[in-house]
């Protein structure tokens, strides 16, 4: 199962593009490994199922910021 959020997150791509995505939505790599970098690590009131280290790392592919 791909991480999943437990709340409502407002996020800009690279591409100055604002994105809004919840609980239901699914997360491309980008905003997972944007959220992972800027969320502090003791919060736990962001992620119902938290990504995997190697998901939080991956760096953003250009494609998936038009997804």
């Amino acid at each position: 199962m791909a991480a999943k959020l437990a709340t409502t997150v407002h996020l800009i791509d690279d591409s100055g593009e604002a994105h809004v995505f919840g609980p239901d939505s699914d997360l491309p790599d980008w905003a997972v490994s944007k959220l992972a970098e800027s969320w502090p690590a003791d919060r736990d009131d962001l992620w119902e199922k938290a990504p995997s280290k190697a998901a939080a790392k991956a760096p953003a592919k250009d494609d998936d910021a038009k997804k």
